[in-house]
Protein backbone atom coordinates (compact mmCIF):
# COMPACT_ATOMS: atom_id res chain seq x y z
CA UNK A 1 0.00 0.00 0.00
CA UNK A 2 3.04 2.62 0.93
CA UNK A 3 4.40 1.81 -2.61
CA UNK A 4 0.54 3.31 -4.11
CA UNK A 5 1.20 6.16 -2.11
CA UNK A 6 4.96 6.73 -3.25
CA UNK A 7 3.90 5.87 -6.76
CA UNK A 8 0.81 8.23 -6.51
CA UNK A 9 3.18 11.05 -5.29
CA UNK A 10 5.81 10.79 -7.79
CA UNK A 11 3.72 10.80 -10.55
CA UNK A 12 2.28 14.38 -9.05
CA UNK A 13 5.99 15.56 -8.10
CA UNK A 14 7.16 15.06 -11.96
CA UNK A 15 3.71 16.83 -13.05
CA UNK A 16 2.90 13.68 -15.14
CA UNK A 17 -0.38 13.87 -16.93
CA UNK A 18 -1.97 16.15 -14.43
CA UNK A 19 -4.92 16.35 -16.37
CA UNK A 20 -5.68 12.75 -16.61
CA UNK A 21 -8.31 11.63 -14.24
CA UNK A 22 -6.95 7.75 -13.91
CA UNK A 23 -4.22 5.89 -13.37
CA UNK A 24 -3.73 2.40 -13.89
CA UNK A 25 -2.02 0.51 -11.10
CA UNK A 26 -0.59 -2.50 -12.17
CA UNK A 27 1.05 -5.88 -10.09
CA UNK A 28 4.59 -6.30 -11.82
CA UNK A 29 3.81 -10.07 -11.57
CA UNK A 30 0.60 -10.24 -13.96
CA UNK A 31 1.11 -13.19 -16.17
CA UNK A 32 -1.29 -11.11 -19.07
CA UNK A 33 -0.23 -7.67 -18.84
CA UNK A 34 -0.96 -6.17 -21.87
CA UNK A 35 -4.67 -8.23 -21.95
CA UNK A 36 -5.09 -6.94 -18.05
CA UNK A 37 -4.43 -3.07 -19.87
CA UNK A 38 -7.02 -3.87 -22.60
CA UNK A 39 -9.55 -4.76 -19.95
CA UNK A 40 -9.25 -2.14 -17.43
CA UNK A 41 -9.08 0.29 -20.37
CA UNK A 42 -11.44 -1.07 -22.55
CA UNK A 43 -14.39 -1.56 -19.27
CA UNK A 44 -16.81 1.88 -18.70
CA UNK A 45 -16.32 2.84 -15.16
CA UNK A 46 -19.66 4.73 -15.23
CA UNK A 47 -19.56 6.64 -12.08
CA UNK A 48 -17.86 4.04 -10.19
CA UNK A 49 -14.25 4.68 -8.34
CA UNK A 50 -12.51 2.31 -10.95
CA UNK A 51 -12.85 -0.73 -13.03
CA UNK A 52 -11.08 -4.08 -11.15
CA UNK A 53 -10.23 -7.66 -13.08
CA UNK A 54 -11.41 -10.38 -11.13
CA UNK A 55 -11.41 -13.86 -12.11
CA UNK A 56 -14.59 -14.48 -10.74
CA UNK A 57 -14.15 -14.94 -6.97
CA UNK A 58 -10.66 -12.69 -6.60
CA UNK A 59 -10.68 -9.23 -7.75
CA UNK A 60 -7.47 -8.45 -8.56
CA UNK A 61 -7.10 -5.02 -6.81
CA UNK A 62 -3.14 -4.47 -9.02
CA UNK A 63 -4.97 -5.11 -12.10
CA UNK A 64 -7.29 -2.32 -12.02
CA UNK A 65 -7.59 1.27 -13.13
CA UNK A 66 -8.86 3.70 -10.60
CA UNK A 67 -9.88 7.88 -10.21
CA UNK A 68 -6.79 10.07 -8.92
CA UNK A 69 -9.21 11.40 -6.45
CA UNK A 70 -10.46 8.30 -5.31
CA UNK A 71 -6.98 6.75 -4.69
CA UNK A 72 -6.59 10.20 -2.24
CA UNK A 73 -9.68 9.67 -0.98
CA UNK A 74 -8.79 5.92 -0.12
CA UNK A 75 -5.19 7.06 0.89
CA UNK A 76 -6.56 9.23 3.81
CA UNK A 77 -8.33 7.58 5.34
CA UNK A 78 -6.10 4.43 6.15
CA UNK A 79 -2.56 4.50 8.30
CA UNK A 80 -0.37 3.29 5.78
CA UNK A 81 1.77 1.75 7.51
CA UNK A 82 0.69 -1.85 7.58
CA UNK A 83 -2.01 -1.72 5.79
CA UNK A 84 -3.02 -4.56 3.12
CA UNK A 85 -3.85 -3.21 -0.67
CA UNK A 86 -7.62 -4.90 -0.50
CA UNK A 87 -8.16 -3.23 3.04
CA UNK A 88 -6.93 0.26 1.03
CA UNK A 89 -9.73 -0.42 -1.91
CA UNK A 90 -12.76 -2.27 -0.59
CA UNK A 91 -14.84 0.98 0.83
CA UNK A 92 -14.17 2.31 -2.78
CA UNK A 93 -17.17 2.02 -5.40
CA UNK A 94 -15.78 -0.75 -8.06
CA UNK A 95 -16.59 -1.95 -11.58
CA UNK A 96 -15.73 -5.54 -11.82
CA UNK A 97 -14.45 -6.79 -14.40
CA UNK A 98 -14.68 -10.72 -14.66
CA UNK A 99 -12.03 -12.39 -16.98
CA UNK A 100 -10.57 -15.18 -17.13
CA UNK A 101 -7.79 -17.01 -14.78
CA UNK A 102 -5.28 -16.95 -17.34
CA UNK A 103 -6.11 -13.18 -17.73
CA UNK A 104 -5.98 -12.21 -14.19
CA UNK A 105 -3.52 -14.57 -12.96
CA UNK A 106 -0.15 -13.74 -11.09
CA UNK A 107 3.68 -15.32 -11.48
CA UNK A 108 4.05 -16.23 -8.37
CA UNK A 109 6.38 -19.63 -8.43
CA UNK A 110 8.37 -21.16 -11.51
CA UNK A 111 5.66 -23.06 -12.00
CA UNK A 112 3.50 -20.29 -12.43
CA UNK A 113 6.24 -19.15 -14.99
CA UNK A 114 5.84 -22.19 -17.02
CA UNK A 115 2.17 -22.39 -17.24
CA UNK A 116 1.63 -19.15 -18.35
CA UNK A 117 4.65 -18.76 -20.81
CA UNK A 118 6.03 -22.03 -21.99
CA UNK A 119 9.38 -22.36 -23.83
CA UNK A 120 8.84 -23.67 -27.24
Amino acid sequence: MAGIAAGLAALEAEGLAPDDPWVLLLSVDLAQPREVVAAVLAADPGTSDGVCLSDGAFPQYLAARYRREALHRALGAVEARNCSVKRLMVPLDLTFVVVSELVSADLDTPADLTRHHPMG
